[in-house]
């Protein structure tokens, strides 16, 4: 049981970097028309989750985040960008990057938190990194629902060789490491964000990952989340993920749960 526990401590320390935050962020400038943004952190703004990143606003239009505790076994940073805003409508990119090469290589081991093999035959992981850059159209079409239209590229750098019996093969991290062994992957997705009330709001979001000359090609994921702000600077997010793909051993579908305690400041 023990044992368990471990593994599954590791996974969540390369799951959580990988996955990125759970929330939609909007970092947009406000215009007329347009109703202040469900998710908004402002230059100057701190916001951090119990499981999300912390954040912080470099500027009203410009967003930065990073896992500061998982920062020393799973380097990581994202910058959030809105380059324009018109009426209701806004274009925002996302880049972001990944070196996940010290936890791999921790956890390629025997024994108490193994999971990569530990086999002689197999060279170290290698020193590797991803750079992911997506571009978003946001629309409100009411002042309380505000949708998007997402498409991306990930690119990976492998310094060395890298051993195709490496992979972990479990939902949302298979597809993301995906990138190491073919080289470049991309994406397509659309979401929405409701805002029932000043407190609660319900968002939804569907993603397509394919890695194009993979032998497993395609991964399809959607999430939906529930949030309650309880107060001006705490919020509470339940929700779940549910994803399909192709694995080595076969297709299966994954349900998994989300949840998440922020704190703003």
């Amino acid at each position: 049981m023990r044992r368990i526990l471990q593994r599954l401590v590791a996974l969540i320390l390369l799951l959580l970097p990988l996955l990125g935050t759970t929330t939609v962020i909007s970092a947009q400038e406000n215009s007329p028309g347009r109703k202040v943004e469900f998710d908004k952190v402002r230059k100057g703004d701190f916001h951090v989750g119990l499981f999300g990143p912390l954040r912080y606003g470099l500027a009203n239009n410009m967003e930065l985040q990073t896992h500061p505790i998982f920062d020393f076994v799973i380097p990581n940073a994202k910058l959030i960008w809105t380059h324009k805003t018109a009426g209701n409508q806004s274009i925002q990119t996302r880049h972001s990057l990944v070196y996940p090469t010290p936890l791999l290589r921790l956890i390629s081991r025997k024994g108490t938190g193994g999971i990569l093999p530990d086999d002689p035959t197999i060279v170290e992981i290698p020193s590797m990194i991803s750079l992911y850059n997506e571009i978003r159209y946001y629309r409100i079409p009411f002042p309380s629902l505000e949708y998007y239209f997402s498409g991306g590229i990930g690119f990976a750098g492998v310094f060395g060789d890298l051993d195709e019996r490496t992979t972990i093969d479990l939902p949302v991290v298979f597809p993301r490491l995906g990138v190491f062994y073919n080289g470049y992957s991309l994406r397509v997705g659309s979401g929405m964000d409701w805002k029932l009330s000043p407190q609660w709001g319900m968002k939804s979001d569907a993603e397509l990952i394919w890695l194009p000359g993979y032998s497993e090609a395609f991964f399809w994921e959607h999430s939906g989340q529930v949030r309650w702000q309880f107060s001006e600077s705490w919020n509470l997010m339940a929700g779940y993920l549910l994803t399909f793909g192709t694995y080595p051993f076969g297709k299966q579908y994954h349900l998994l749960p989300l949840f998440d305690l922020g704190y703003r400041w």
